[in-house]
């Protein structure tokens, strides 16, 4: 235990080499007569997470794994720990590139995190935007869109934007983008560009680059050039975004 936790220092220190290297020693440790499986799938899970933190996805695929054969075995099937770490495995195989067999891992995580934390938890928020995006990325436009408007909505939220409710408006931008519906994708980016100036300043790079994306669309439907700017006739629309707080 006490290498273990020498590894959660080091991790949070991101020194990544030296906690694997300290999780690797602990598990000849292992006292089977006095210690639980919990402390072998709990190594194997942090294990997993330094590896995917490193990019090594392959390896922290298999750590997974071998943690979520033995949650099931610990736990039963319908734990909060395997919706968890199903979210994990989606994530990693999401990052692979692999989209269709992130889909299974991504649904089960939101039927067991809705079943223990309810609807309107932010860490369902977290996965329901996941799925989102891995249907985005299969082209699954209108599907992806109901997962993202419903990420904005999940929690209630005060009504007010955040980062995160940001980043899930410039998915939905382009996927309304994608399929055709350039007006609905104005109004999206708009609705970020505009909180974006407030935020960061109108001089901020990330303002320039959703300014960029409007001008590009606005230029595509007019044919003519926009001087890089988004046209003054373009004004926010739908209100501010509800998020998780």
């Amino acid at each position: 235990r006490t290498l273990v936790n020498i590894a959660h220092v080091l991790f949070h220190q991101n020194h990544l080499e030296e906690a694997m290297a300290s999780l690797r020693d602990a598990v000849p440790l292992i006292d089977q007569r006095t210690m639980t499986g919990r402390t072998l799938a709990a190594i194997h899970y942090n294990m997993s997470v330094i590896l995917h933190r490193q990019g090594d996805h392959a390896q922290a695929l298999t750590y997974l794994d071998k943690f979520l054969v033995a949650a099931e075995k610990l736990n039963g099937h319908d734990h909060l720990q395997t919706g968890d770490a199903l979210h994990e495995k989606a994530i990693i195989l999401y990052e692979m590139g692999k989209f269709h067999d992130a889909m299974g891992p991504i649904k089960e995580a939101i039927r067991l995190r809705k079943k223990h934390v309810g609807e309107v938890a932010s860490c369902v928020a977290e996965s329901v935007e996941l799925q989102g995006k891995l249907l985005l990325s299969q082209q699954k436009y209108d599907e992806a869109l109901q997962c993202m408007s419903k990420t904005l909505g999940c929690c209630g939220g005060n009504g007010e934007m955040t980062l995160e409710a940001a980043q899930t408006l410039l998915d939905m931008g382009r996927a309304y983008h994608t399929k055709g519906d350039k007006s609905s994708a104005l109004a999206t980016y708009g609705q970020v560009w505009d909180w974006a100036k407030k935020f960061f300043g109108p001089n901020h790079a990330f303002v320039a680059r959703i300014g960029g994306i409007i001008s590009g669309i606005q230029q595509s439907e007019r044919g003519s050039p926009t001087n890089g700017r988004p046209a003054k006739r373009l004004k926010q629309e739908g209100g501010k975004s509800k998020r998780m707080s």
